[in-house]
């Protein structure tokens, strides 16, 4: 595989792929087994939401080290793929599709070969590359198991940012927050990640109005002083970004008028 611009993180570069013994989802005792790799004891997992993708679960979980409570969010990619084979493939015919793990179906409807792309696959690497940078969710583990991905991540308890118009802020708060998601935006992409798809639903708050950035199969790979892509989308989610802000900030105006 070609070196990407940007991105130095060998274990995500290596990923091996592997073909299911029997095909079955991801259930409660897989996740059970990678946490407890991590000294994380599952208490339950409950439904929170569902999406094109897949369903999203609560994870209820104790840190077995600290004994404290906490709570993951697991992101089941069902509907990225389908069965048979799974392989590596670079696509050079746009720089948005390169580096991104596919699956091939052997019989589609039209009963010739058809792919989609790993979306799964495509927020692990992302989430690894990231770790460390603040406003970046904690990334816990990922699991494969015919043709399915579940990605384990820290659960950001509070609102997306959508919900911001509706809270007692100052202008200084507002600011501040969006000085946050131009700063975690920035230090991703400084990593040769490049989030596609910067609005209101794919930031979250937490209860202390710290912004995250979420949905990370949503981006391009890239070096920003090489790459004019990456640079274009990089400079897309910064007007994005500033857009937001001034929306917000005419909404409080306008409120306190």
């Amino acid at each position: 595989m070609r070196e990407i611009p940007g991105l130095v993180h060998e274990s995500v570069l290596n990923l091996k792929e592997t073909k299911p013994e029997k095909k079955r989802s991801i259930e409660e005792t897989d996740i059970h087994q990678k946490l407890k790799d991590k000294e994380i004891e599952l208490l339950s997992r409950e439904p929170l939401s569902g999406g094109i993708m897949g369903p999203i679960y609560l994870l209820n979980c104790k840190d077995q080290f600290t004994n404290e409570t906490i709570k993951l969010v697991e992101k089941a990619y069902t509907n990225c793929g389908q069965k048979e084979k799974r392989f590596m493939k670079q696509d050079d015919e746009s720089p948005y599709n390169q580096y991104r793990k596919r699956f091939e179906i052997i019989d589609g409807p039209t009963g010739k070969k058809e792919s989609v792309f790993d979306w799964g696959f495509n927020e692990r690497k992302a989430l690894e590359v990231m770790q460390g940078i603040k406003g970046i969710p904690k990334f816990y583990g990922a699991i494969d198991k015919a043709g399915q991905s579940s990605i384990l991540m820290e659960y950001i308890d509070g609102q997306d940012l959508s919900m911001l118009e509706n809270d007692n802020l100052s202008e200084e708060e507002i600011n501040k927050i969006f000085d946050n998601i131009k700063e975690t935006f920035t230090m991703a992409a400084k990593k040769g990640i490049i989030h596609l798809n910067m609005n209101s639903a794919t930031i979250m708050l937490d209860n202390n109005s710290n912004p995250f950035i979420t949905d990370w199969h949503l981006h391009t790979n890239g070096d920003l002083n090489t790459d004019t892509e990456a640079r274009n989308s990089y400079e897309k989610g910064l007007r994005d970004i500033e857009s937001r802000r001034k929306d917000t900030l005419e909404i409080l105006i306008t409120a306190e008028n």
